[in-house]
């Protein structure tokens, strides 16, 4: 985890300065890879503590990315907090106000929003499966990475009321 930090480091603290970087697939992968370890070890700073699933810690150690069902975005911030996060244990339904109980069946997972300088991101881990909207307004999708190169900073900045928007997004109460 030592060696993805370092890799990451550099092109992270151009991207939280707000400064302008071209994200080609590698460069997109080592962010998503950043981010997914933060979702995983941010699991143990919350009260009450819910550690991730076993498989998925053993499916990053062991491929050092993440996997398939881990869908990332991320967008300019220029609002007033330079740190946020705000992580969710969440259970997936395709139903929406049909309330299912966790099984390792069901689809259920991880909610990530957090900031650092200007740099957003939006992370939802999940068993399996895809969040219905691929590719919400006003984000652009990192993980799994695109083809064409991402340019950073983006045309458009969120504030404290985007941040808001981002922080619920996914999340739906019965």
């Amino acid at each position: 985890m030592a060696d993805l930090e370092e890799s990451a480091l550099p092109l992270l603290q151009w991207m939280m300065m707000g400064r302008a970087v071209s994200l080609d697939t590698h460069a997109q992968s080592l962010v998503a890879k950043w981010l997914a370890l933060r979702a995983l070890v941010f699991r143990y700073i919350e009260e009450p503590i819910t550690p991730p699933e076993r498989g998925w810690l053993d499916y990053f150690y062991e491929h050092q990315l993440p996997p398939p069902t881990c869908y990332q975005w991320i967008t300019a911030y220029n609002g007033e907090k330079p740190f946020h996060y705000a992580g969710n244990d969440i259970l997936v339904s395709r139903s929406p106000g049909k309330e299912r109980r966790p099984s390792w069946e069901t689809p259920h997972g991880i909610l990530m929003t957090f900031v650092v300088g200007y740099l957003a991101a939006k992370l939802i881990w999940i068993r399996k499966g895809e969040p219905g909207n691929l590719d919400p307004p006003g984000l652009v999708r990192i993980w799994p990475t695109n083809d064409t190169p991402v340019i950073w900073p983006p045309a458009t900045a969120i504030d404290e009321a985007g941040l808001e928007a981002l922080t619920k997004m996914f999340l739906s109460t019965p």
